[in-house]
């Protein structure tokens, strides 16, 4: 009987199809759709959504220092669809890696692989850049992503990177090796209302000078801020400058994120430059330059900056950890 009750069982299946009826039918078909649904979902997703790891915001650089410098020239491109130019933001992000001791003897740095990901404020996200260097990791090193944004879209892009570095560390006195891993994020910084209200953005008339690098002298031997018009007067471009040097005679260690920003008349906000998890590093002044087209006329240029370091207190001989917010306003 088992034999005959398989025998029916193999001809139900086999007879499958052709016993299909209306509801069957239905159900084979919103399946079948379903499923080309979530391949095509696979195969051709714009990665919008990424799962956002708990990184923490980098001290000082113990091994190496993973700075990150945006930045943001702006030009006008005519539009392939409606033939009218539009002002676009040409981003540059350099990311950048480098010994934090400069003077380093004690330990050698091979077989680094890192990864680097911006995260916009609707939650997209891009692959900046991956370091791969095999061999033992040059004093300094650096990688650069750029891409194009319409400056209707987004005046800011990004609003955190995230890194992850991973590599072996050979202590050059034991020879013992490790293979460490280091996971951080740099949060873009954006001018708050309370920025506003200190840079006193909210009256446009208002001509008030500010600059709180320069009434640091002890930890900043130099800052300045200036637009230099193109001497090519059939240019249409004017570039501007940021230049900071840290004072590192008085500092055992350091961090810094800074951002500048051009304000027009009307009160729009462009970033420009940008030194993010600036640390401990083989160069003490940065010094970098964007274009602007001459039509786009900032009547201020501002800045915000975190910075944290270790001071020696020359009384007990300590150091002793100082973080201070920074501003600076002035008339381009």
């Amino acid at each position: 009987m088992a034999k005959n009750v398989d025998n029916k069982q193999q001809k139900s299946i086999l007879n499958f199809p052709e016993k299909t009826n209306a509801t069957s039918l239905f159900i084979i078909v919103v399946l079948s759709a379903i499923v080309v649904l979530v391949i095509s979902i696979l195969l051709f997703s714009n990665r919008k959504y990424i799962y956002i790891p708990e990184y923490e915001k980098m001290s000082y650089s113990e091994d190496i220092n993973p700075g990150l410098i945006i930045l943001s020239n702006y030009d006008y491109v005519e539009n392939a669809d409606s033939k009218v130019e539009e002002l676009v933001k040409k981003n540059k992000t350099i990311l950048t890696l480098a010994y934090a001791d400069k003077e380093n003897k004690e330990f050698t740095i091979t077989n680094l692989n890192g990864n680097y990901v911006g995260v916009y404020n609707d939650e997209e996200y891009e692959h900046l850049s991956e370091y791969v260097v095999a061999d033992s990791l040059p004093k300094s090193s650096a990688r650069t992503h750029q891409f194009t944004t319409s400056v209707s879209g987004s005046k800011f892009d990004y609003k955190e990177i995230y890194g992850k570095l991973a590599y072996d560390y050979t202590d050059n006195k034991t020879n013992e090796t490790t293979r460490k891993i280091i996971e951080y994020k740099n949060e873009m910084i954006e001018l708050t209302k309370e920025d506003k209200e200190i840079l006193k953005l909210n009256d446009l008339k208002d001509e008030t000078t500010l600059n709180n690098f320069s009434e640091n002298p002890k930890y900043f031997s130099s800052y300045s801020v200036y637009v230099n018009p193109n001497a090519n007067q059939d240019s249409e471009i004017n570039t501007i400058y940021a230049q900071i040097a840290i004072k590192e005679s008085e500092i055992d260690a350091y961090v810094l994120d800074y951002q500048n920003f051009g304000v027009t008349e009307n009160g729009e906000i462009y970033p420009l430059i940008g030194y993010y998890n600036i640390s401990t590093n083989i160069k003490t002044s940065y010094s970098r330059s964007i274009s602007v087209p001459k039509n786009i006329t900032f009547k201020y240029l501002v800045a915000k900056a975190y910075f944290k370091c270790e001071v020696l207190n020359k009384e007990t001989n300590e150091y002793e950890t100082k973080e201070m917010v920074l501003y600076s306003k002035k008339l381009a």
